[in-house]
């Protein structure tokens, strides 16, 4: 588990690997979000020391409707999707702060922990606009579940007494 020093107020940047531990190449998303709706979105919990939660902010993304069409269905999947090889990853920066979790804005120690998710390319109505049937016949699959990430501790000094 990394440890972290932060100072109060500093925004925690965490790092999130996608991972293609398999033996075929997979298309995943290339965005990852703490709003769930998206292609792909971390849930996120941070307790303290005790094992309270922390009130965090639960957001929702809402698209609005695309029209459906087959054409430059190229551009369109290679703007939310790509194609990760066996062996590769895809790093991901995620901003948090106490805008996100109200313990960020407090010293103490705490405990952050998430999980990836992701409901395929195949999911719902698909924002992409693309038929079911094109994306049905692309010659790789998406990934699609939910898994736990590592934990990060962290620990939230007052202002002049951070250690790194």
């Amino acid at each position: 588990m990394p440890k972290r020093t932060v100072t109060v107020g500093q925004v925690v940047h965490v790092e999130v690997r996608v991972s293609n531990t398999g033996d075929a190449p997979t298309l995943v998303p290339n965005t990852v979000s703490t709003a769930s709706g998206g292609f792909a979105y971390l849930e996120l919990e941070l307790t303290d020391a005790h094992g309270h939660s922390s009130g965090g902010t639960v957001m929702i993304a809402d698209y609005p409707p695309v029209e459906q069409s087959d054409g430059n269905a190229a551009a369109k999947l290679l703007g939310s999707w790509t194609l990760l090889y066996p062996q590769t990853s895809l790093l991901f920066d995620i901003p948090i702060d106490k805008a996100t979790f109200t313990f960020l804005g407090k010293p103490g120690k705490y405990t952050l922990s998430a999980a990836y998710a992701s409901n395929g390319i195949l999911y719902g109505r698909n924002t992409l606009g693309l038929s079911k049937e094109l994306l049905s016949s692309l010659p790789y699959s998406s990934w699609h579940g939910k898994v736990s990430t590592n934990e990060i501790s962290l620990t939230i000094v007052p202002p002049n007494k951070t250690k790194k």
